[in-house]
């Protein structure tokens, strides 16, 4: 269990106060007086951060670890033939990603999300199903509870934090590479990668669906961070947890282009812990409804850099 922090630190934490001291450290208090160079709930200002492509960088102590992703081109969707294709994917066609942003380096954990609840940016407190809190994936969150999440994030820091694009999350899942999951085609390579439905999960579960022939060595979700990162230095991009996406469903990629669609029912990308062969690929696409929490759906955030 996560206990709340004293009031002290909930105030620090929440409304840090950054002083510039006098040069003159003997002088007077007339001569070098401690003075308030940001007082973050009245004028708060995001920091500078690093644009190198790769660069990493975390704005406050409860903020997620943010990675620089470079503008580029990348082919999105699947082919027609693509082992476990369903209908809703889209079809391949070429996709522009126009300005460098920057995007969690992990899902966002129940640590982070408990900083959110203490600082009454969320209102809600998720359940753990008993596999452990702190830096595993947050669960049981919807997608209008990611939104709530990057809001106080952008209010916390200043800087514009929101949930990713379809496109955005796809051309980070890829990170430069065509094949079916960004270690290559072969799905049973996941387990040095993700937290997937492995020997472990079928065994726990009892689940009689195809299963990744491996062994991650989760059950279910697995601390942020335990496997290999892709190219772009980004972990748990495909299983773990099923992560929200910004934007509307809809049934083709018309839809995603026009930024039309069904909008009660909201995107999810990647797959997650309990999640078969065909469900961890980069162009799986699903949806469900805004309001739903469920124990195999999380997020991760981006954030808008400055041009």
């Amino acid at each position: 269990m996560r206990f709340l922090r004293l009031p002290l630190a909930l105030f620090v934490n929440c409304f840090p106060l950054y002083f510039a001291v006098g040069e003159n450290l003997e002088a007077s208090a007339q001569d070098a007086p401690i003075r308030i160079a940001q007082f973050p709930f009245f004028d708060k200002k995001p920091i500078d951060v690093p644009d190198e492509p790769g660069s990493v960088f975390r704005e406050c102590d409860h903020c997620p670890q943010m990675v620089v992703i470079p503008p580029g081109k990348f082919t999105m969707g699947s082919p027609k033939d693509e082992v476990g294709r369903y209908k809703f994917e889209c079809e391949e066609h070429l996709v522009t990603i126009e300005e460098p942003f920057a995007i969690g380096v992990h899902e966002v954990t129940f640590d982070q999300w408990g900083a959110c609840v203490d600082c009454g940016g969320c209102k809600y407190e998720p359940n753990d199903e008993g596999w452990g809190d702190g830096d595993r994936p947050v669960i049981n969150v919807s997608w209008l509870d990611a939104v709530a999440y990057a809001g106080w994030l952008s209010r916390e820091t200043g800087a514009d934090y929101r949930i990713p694009s379809e496109q955005e999350w796809e051309y980070v899942a890829r990170a430069g590479t065509t094949a079916t999951r960004f270690w290559g085609d072969e799905a049973y390579d996941a387990c040095s990668f993700a937290a997937v439905f492995d020997r472990t999960t079928k065994e726990s579960i009892g689940m009689a669906y195809d299963h990744h022939d491996c062994d991650d060595g989760f059950a279910h979700t697995a601390p942020v961070g335990s496997f290999q990162p892709n190219g772009f230095g980004v972990h748990d991009i495909l299983g773990n947890v099923w992560e929200w996406v910004d934007g509307c469903w809809h049934d083709t990629c018309e839809g995603i282009i026009a930024d039309t669609g069904d909008c009660y029912f909201r995107v999810m990308r990647g797959g997650a812990w309990n999640s078969e062969p065909d469900h961890v690929r980069a162009a799986l696409r699903i949806r469900d409804d805004q309001d739903v929490r469920d124990k195999v759906s999380g997020f991760r955030v981006a954030r808008t850099l400055p041009q």
